[in-house]
C-alpha cells in the first residue's frame, strides 16, 4: 500500500516511522514546502519528496501539517476519494470541521482524525468496563510548559480530552461552559465543565502555562473509580487502587494500523473513524467561548 505523507515535522516523522513499520504499508511520497531541506533525511528511505501536491499518487494519504492547512489537504484528498489521516485538530474552527464533513458525506472512504488516546489500549480496557455504567463523573487533565504555537493551545491540548470523553458518553451534551486564563496570546489555562442529558458531568482542564506534563483520565461511576495515567502508567489501567497490566502498543501506532487496515477493506465500522470527531470536538471548543 502506497501512503503518501503531507508535512514532514516532528508528528510526521512519528506517523512516516509507524506507517514503515506496519510490514503492510510504506511511505512513498513526502510533500514538504523545501524539498531541499529534508531529501537527505535518512528517516526517508526510498521516499521521493515533492512540493507539487498534483503529483502526489497514493492509495492513501496521511495529514500533518500546520492545523491551518490540514482541512484542505484532506478534501483535495477525500474528493480524489483517497483514504484520509489527519492529524489533530481538524482546522482550527468549527467552520473548518463543517467543511471537512460537508465533503466527507460525498465521498465516503476511510476518514480518521487522529485523536490517538482513543487508541490507547488502556483506554480501550477503561472504556469497555464502563460501557455498561451510564451516570459518570469523568475528569481529564492534561498540560505541560509549552508549547507555544501560533495558534491557542485550546486547540492543541483540549482536542486529546474532548475526544476521550466523548469516546465514553456519545450522546450530545447538555451543556457546556469554560473558564479560560491567559498567561499570554498562545498561553494559559483552559477548564471545560459539560453536562450530559443522562446527568453525566466531565470536566477538563488544561493548560500549557507550567509544569508539570500531566495526561490522565478519571472516570468514577456509582461503585468503581477507573484512572488513565498516560505519563506515569501508559501501560496499565488502575481500576479502585489496583493497578491492571493492559497489552501495550503506541496508540499512534495503533491508529496507523487501524487506518492502514481500514483503507486495506475499503470500509470500516470502528467508531473512532468518520468526520464527526472533527465537528463534534470543534462544537465543544466553540460552543464554550460562547458562554465563557
Amino acid at each position: 500500500m502506497r501512503v503518501a505523507l503531507i508535512g514532514f515535522g516532528k508528528w510526521g516523522r512519528n506517523y512516516l516511522s509507524a506507517i514503515n513499520q506496519s510490514g503492510i504499508a510504506r511511505v512513498t511520497q513526502v510533500l514538504v514546502r523545501n524539498p531541499d531541506r529534508i531529501i537527505a533525511d535518512p528517516l526517508l528511505g526510498g521516499a521521493r519528496v515533492t512540493s507539487n501536491l498534483e503529483e502526489i499518487d497514493c492509495d492513501a494519504v496521511i495529514v500533518a501539517t500546520h492545523p491551518s492547512a490540514t482541512v484542505g489537504y484532506a478534501v483535495h484528498f477525500l474528493r480524489k476519494n483517497i483514504p484520509v489521516m489527519l492529524e489533530k485538530p481538524a482546522g482550527l474552527s468549527l467552520d473548518d470541521a463543517l467543511h471537512l464533513q460537508n465533503v466527507a458525506i460525498d465521498h465516503p472512504v476511510p476518514l480518521l482524525v487522529s485523536h490517538q488516546h482513543l487508541f490507547s489500549n488502556v483506554y480501550q480496557e477503561l472504556k469497555k468496563r464502563v460501557n455498561s455504567e451510564e451516570v459518570m463523573q469523568i475528569e481529564t487533565v492534561a498540560g505541560n510548559y509549552g508549547p507555544y504555537r501560533d495558534y491557542s493551545f485550546i486547540w492543541d491540548y483540549a482536542p486529546h480530552e474532548i475526544a476521550m470523553i466523548l469516546g465514553l458518553k456519545q450522546i450530545h451534551p447538555k451543556t457546556i461552559n469554560s473558564f479560560i486564563k491567559y498567561s499570554s496570546e498562545y498561553g494559559g489555562e483552559c477548564q471545560f465543565n459539560i453536562l450530559f442529558e443522562d446527568g453525566t458531568t466531565a470536566t477538563t482542564q488544561v493548560w500549557n502555562d507550567r509544569y508539570p506534563k500531566s495526561r490522565l483520565l478519571q472516570v468514577r461511576s456509582q461503585n468503581n473509580l477507573y484512572i488513565y495515567d498516560d505519563q506515569l502508567f501508559p501501560k496499565k489501567l488502575i481500576f479502585n487502587s489496583t493497578m491492571i497490566d493492559v497489552a501495550y502498543m503506541p496508540p499512534l501506532t495503533n491508529a496507523v494500523m487501524n487506518f492502514i487496515s481500514a483503507v486495506d477493506l475499503g470500509k470500516t465500522t470502528d467508531y473512532r473513524f468518520g468526520s464527526n470527531w472533527a465537528v463534534n470536538v470543534s462544537r465543544l471548543i466553540f460552543l464554550s467561548h460562547l458562554k465563557t
